[in-house]
């Protein structure tokens, strides 16, 4: 074993936000991802591997001091990686874990909830169910545990992408009561600074840590700021538009498209957007003067925006379809 930090899901969207924080300290970071990045950093060795895998992903996990599991997949997937890493813990690896997990682990709750709050997701949200079946895995052998809010930043694919072209194309926007629900963001760039900390912190194994932005808004707030970034007007959104956003362009999308469709509104984000559950972190990594502004974020989710995607039009076209 040796010195290096291990980026599970490296070359994904925190993953590699993970990546660039721990080599601008200096770490020696090992990139760890199915398939070899886009844009390959020149500093960082990279390893292709399967975490699903229990081998190959014992073999990564011997060279290093650290892990740290910023994996997204299937439910399935991100158990099968929890699994893998918590036995190979047992077998003696002696590497410590870093896991990034999420608040969905609540689901569909409301009120307000810190760490020490037991989340209960409903049996019908696999994602969150199989988040929280993570955590329990991994803290069992003494990982971290973060739990990020809804992540954002330039690129992400769906609280900045997905919700900009939504927002370009007059398909989302004030939704007055339905969007009254607390909005729980934070950049990736702070989540990235979190697992840092986390790394650095001792006596903290098996601890969970939220991490939120400070910023108290509702969706309705985050989407008029977003628009005023976008350099447009925030168009309203009423009930009926909302619902048939939701039961009749999404599943027409879904039938058109496959599995690649992004550029909807799905009921469990309608839920969201609605749900008045409002997590607090009793045990920030970060200081609140020290996370990114929200105006700043979105200005360069804005800017990246700007660059037309061809791959995108379908979508919205299938759209205008579906509501003539």
């Amino acid at each position: 074993m040796d010195d290096r930090i291990v980026v599970l899901g490296a070359t994904g969207f925190v993953g590699r936000a993970v990546v660039d924080v721990l080599h601008a300290t200096g770490r020696a970071v090992v990139m760890v991802a199915r398939r070899p990045p886009t844009c390959v950093r020149p500093w960082a060795d990279f390893i292709a591997c399967d975490a699903g895998d229990a081998r190959q992903l014992a073999a990564v996990m011997g060279r290093a001091a650290v892990i740290v599991n910023a994996i997204c997949g299937t439910p399935s997937e991100m158990a099968r990686v929890a699994s893998n890493l918590a036995t190979i813990i047992r077998h003696g690896a002696g590497a410590r874990v870093v896991h990034v997990s999420s608040l969905a682990v609540f689901g569909q709750a409301t009120g307000t909830f810190d760490e020490a709050t037991t989340p209960v997701p409903m049996r019908w949200h696999a994602y969150a169910a199989a988040k929280l079946a993570c955590e329990d895995i991994l803290r069992a052998i003494g990982a971290v545990v973060l739990r990020p809010g809804c992540i954002y930043g330039a690129g992400a694919p769906i609280w900045c992408e997905r919700i900009g072209r939504l927002l370009l194309a007059r398909r989302l926007g004030g939704l007055g009561r339905y969007g009254r629900g607390w909005c729980s963001v934070v950049h990736v760039d702070d989540v990235a600074r979190s697992v840092l900390r986390a790394l650095d912190a001792r006596g903290d194994d098996g601890l969970i840590h939220h991490v939120i932005a400070p910023d108290r808004l509702s969706w309705n707030d985050y989407f008029g700021r977003f628009a005023m970034q976008l350099g447009i007007a925030l168009p309203r959104i009423g009930r009926l538009q909302l619902q048939a956003e939701m039961l009749l362009v999404s599943p027409f999308v879904h039938l058109c498209c496959g599995a690649g469709a992004r550029d909807i509104i799905t009921p469990s984000m309608a839920r969201a957007f609605r749900c008045r559950a409002l997590p607090v972190a009793g045990r920030p990594l970060v200081a609140p003067h020290e996370f990114r502004s929200l105006d700043d974020g979105l200005a360069e989710a804005a800017a990246a925006l700007k660059r037309p995607r061809v791959d995108n039009v379908a979508s919205h076209r299938l759209f205008a379809a579906a509501m003539k």
